[in-house]
This record gives structure tokens, sequence and C-alpha cells, in this order.
């Protein structure tokens, strides 16, 4: 074999070298704690600043945003891309999505530990929180009775209740019946839609409005990274020691 090849052709001090290297087992140590602290800087102040972008939402969109992004098939993808399943020392193989997940996890608490927050902040922006890009986030955070809620924040805001109106409609003896509704609250239009029904167009009305009133509109801008995404950070994270000083 090459190892007593490696015998015949060596010194001795060399063969005990080899020997000594054949017999110990690699012992790698559990990334644990260092997944726990990754979660832990994912769920603080300093990487929530990213979702700045959604400060006009309400705790439970913003929290539905964070589920998404924190879900085990979210961070085992992106931990699949920068190429961790071919480094992991698991009993799984190929890696669960758990296991894929708690390793990019260990990444960031490794990064937070050794280079600091602000470089595993960094991180967590440019390759979690950029999976938001092309994504709907109405599609991430679904509102239970949309027609209530709009008329609950109309009330909060001392607004007119909203009213529905019928804007247009088409077809409506025929299979493919078309009706558009817009809501209105002190002659102002608040969001439209339209629906097979009247019932359905008044829902999806409802929910333009709150995507309005929430700044999530289709058309709203893109999410910022880089320097601006930079600055923004910066300036959430003083107004949060502000807010907390007493």
């Amino acid at each position: 074999s090459s190892q007593q090849f490696f015998r015949r052709t060596r010194k001795p001090d060399t063969v005990a070298s080899w020997d000594a290297l054949a017999t110990t087992t690699a012992k790698p140590t559990p990334n644990t704690d260092l997944a726990r602290a990754g979660r832990q800087l994912c769920d603080s102040t300093p990487t929530n600043t990213w979702l700045e972008s959604f400060r006009n939402s309400p705790r439970e969109g913003v929290n539905a945003v964070k589920e998404h992004l924190m879900s085990d098939q979210v961070l085992s993808h992106v931990s699949k891309n920068i190429g961790t399943s071919d480094l992991i020392l698991c009993a799984d193989f190929p890696p669960e999505q758990t296991t894929l997940a708690n390793v990019l996890m260990a990444l960031v608490g490794g990064l937070a530990r050794d280079c600091g927050k602000d470089r595993a902040c960094l991180f967590v922006r440019d390759f979690v929180l950029a999976q938001l890009v092309g994504k709907d986030v109405n599609e991430l955070w679904v509102v239970d009775k949309p027609i209530e809620r709009l008329a609950s924040l109309l009330q909060g805001q001392g607004m007119s209740p909203a009213e529905p109106r019928l804007l247009w409609d088409s077809g409506r003896t025929t299979l493919e019946a078309s009706y558009c509704v817009g809501f209105y609250s002190d002659k102002k239009l608040l969001g439209s839609s339209v629906g097979e029904t009247v019932e359905i167009a008044q829902e999806m009305a409802a929910r333009d409005a709150l995507r309005r009133w929430y700044g999530l509109e289709l058309n709203r801008a893109p999410l910022s990274f880089g320097r601006q995404g930079g600055e923004l950070a910066g300036e959430a994270k003083r107004l949060a020691v502000e807010t907390s000083t007493p």
C-alpha cells in the first residue's frame, strides 16, 4: 500500500508523523452556538433596519416578511447557492434544508464574532434580504377581512367611512362579467379593482386601498441596497438609539 511504501522510503521521524496523522480522528465542533448567535443577530435591530422600506406597514406585515426570509426554504436556498453543501460534515446527505439553514446562520454568527456585527449585517443584506428582489410583498402577507381593516384604519384617522362605488361593469349577463369597484372617503379615491362579481371587486378594491395606505403598491420603489441601503441602516440605527434613550 501507499502507507507501506511511505514507511520504506522516508525517515523514521517522518513515519512517526504519518502514524500520528493516520490515527488522529477529526472531531469537528458543532456550530449550534454560532447558528444561535446568527439568528439572534437577524432578529435584532441592526438587521431589521433594511426592512425600513416597509416602515408604513403594520408590525404583522413586517413579521410576515421576516418569517419568509428566515424560513428554512429561503435560508437553505441561499446556503446551497454559496456552496456550503460541499463543505458540510453531517449524517444526512444531501444535507436537509434545516441543516443548510443552520450552517448559513452559523456563518452569520461567525462573521459577527470575527469581523463585527456591521459586516455580518452586510452579509445578511446582500444574500438574505436580496431574496425579496422580484417578490410581491403582498403575496407574503395576506390581510384577513380587508374591508373591515380599511374601515378601522379610517376610523382611527378620523376620516369618513369608506364608500364603495361601482365605477363600471361589462357583460353582466354573460359568463365573462366584469365589475370595477372603487372605495371613496371624503370624495377621495382610496383604491379600486376589478372582479367577476361585485363582492369580489369590493374585496380586491379594499386590498388595493390597503396597499396604497401601507406603501406596498405594485409599482413601489425597490429595496435600497448598496450605499443608499447603508445610509438608511445608519439613520434607522440612530433613530432607534434616540427612541430607546430615556
